[in-house]
């Protein structure tokens, strides 16, 4: 009797908390955050510290004070104090810290929760794929998988796994729930090229024994490609060069499978869309053997995955693909359907092409989901 089977993935925006930061409606004002983030680190890794990076360190971390703290382990920073000028508390360095070899530490991002609202819609959306292997970007710890397969998804998979990474400091990894066994995980979050982490996150390898492909496993790898935010040209061009790379090494892990013979899936945010001028994720769309479940041919109306504020009277200007399932040959030939779970997103209207009213649970940006959609295909064995 034929046996159906079904992949999924969802950027589910962590589980149950999310860095304050990243959890702003307003796109502009997170990446703007990030930017005296950044600046901030800069400043922190200086061996020494001049009169002027200390007064940079207090004024920049006032800033910053609603959405990070300095973590000190060993050595001394420095305290909160008050900045007369902002009216915040900022890291005033100690005397004693003479550079950051006068202590062990790092910036940490403060947290807040999601609503129960959202996690249950994080939940109708995962169980309307009805997924026996889902990929879930964007969750925050193993407990936290553990606990949302419990109580919010009743138990829907029987095994689950996340490798906390080392790279992002906001809590971001990727996991991956199975209702088969998982044979085996391969991590390769430390991998570098030239100095440099390859990965934004990680590349999570997996073996999984399916019932329905003589004895082969199904090999699986869930991945979060970097983003494409930037204030300037150059971090903007940098980010598109790191999925170049991250989209590169993926292929090269796909070298060592048969792609002609073996079940293969690589699946995920990958952050681009196929007609984005980088071209980022030409390794991976111009592999032999390997085929999007979704026609990227179509217009981003039919195919679209993320949606954001669109411009005024320019409904498309929203819409791109950015979460893709791609499968290998035997897979390809095996598949009878695939689709897209886009009623967990808020603000809709509009989107006439393509689009699903949203849950009636989502009554607004504070209680949607996620603003990405999920994607999923079915096979029949």
């Amino acid at each position: 009797m034929p046996a159906t089977f079904r992949i999924a993935t969802f950027n589910a925006e962590n589980l149950f908390r999310r860095a304050r930061a990243l959890n702003l409606k307003d796109s502009e004002q997170t990446d703007a955050i990030m930017s005296q983030v950044k600046s901030l680190a800069t400043l922190l890794a200086k061996a020494v510290y001049s009169a002027d990076d200390k007064a940079a360190i207090w004024k920049l971390s006032a800033e910053l004070n609603e959405y990070i703290t300095i973590r000190e382990d060993l050595g001394t920073f420095g305290s909160l104090v008050t900045h007369p000028t902002v009216d915040k508390a900022g890291y005033r360095v100690a005397v004693a810290c003479k550079g950051r070899g006068s202590w062990s530490g790092e910036i940490e991002f403060k947290t807040e929760p999601f609503s129960d609202e959202q996690r249950k819609n994080t939940a109708r959306v995962i169980k309307e794929m009805k997924a026996d292997v889902q990929c879930l970007v964007e969750v925050e710890s193993m407990p936290a998988v553990r606990s949302f397969n419990t109580d919010a998804l009743d138990g829907m998979f029987k095994e689950f796994i996340v490798i906390d990474n080392i790279i992002d400091p906001r809590g971001i990894d990727v996991g991956c729930l199975s209702n088969y066994p998982i044979l085996g995980i391969r991590t390769h979050m430390f991998e570098k090229l030239n100095g440099k982490n390859i990965w934004s996150r990680d590349c999570l390898e997996l073996a999984i024994q399916v019932p329905f492909t003589n004895g082969k496993p199904l090999w699986v790898y869930c991945n979060h490609f970097k983003s494409q935010r930037g204030q300037t040209q150059q971090e903007r061009d940098d980010a598109a060069a790191k999925r170049k790379g991250q989209a590169h090494r993926v292929a090269e892990l796909l070298s060592q499978r048969n792609l002609a013979k073996e079940y293969v899936v690589v699946l995920g945010d990958l952050n681009e869309d196929p007609t984005n001028e980088y071209v980022s994720l030409k390794p991976l769309l111009d592999l032999p053997n390997l085929s999007s479940v979704i026609d990227l041919t179509q217009p981003p109306s039919q195919r679209w995955t993320h949606y954001y504020e669109p411009e005024k009277n320019k409904p498309s200007k929203g819409l791109s693909t950015l979460d893709y399932i791609f499968v290998s040959k035997p897979l390809k030939a095996k598949m009878t359907q695939a689709g897209f779970e886009r009623r967990g997103i808020d603000e809709l209207a509009g989107i006439t092409n393509g689009a699903q009213k949203p849950f009636d649970t989502v009554t607004g940006w504070s209680t949607a989901a996620s603003d990405h959609a999920g994607v999923w295909a079915e096979f029949r064995f």
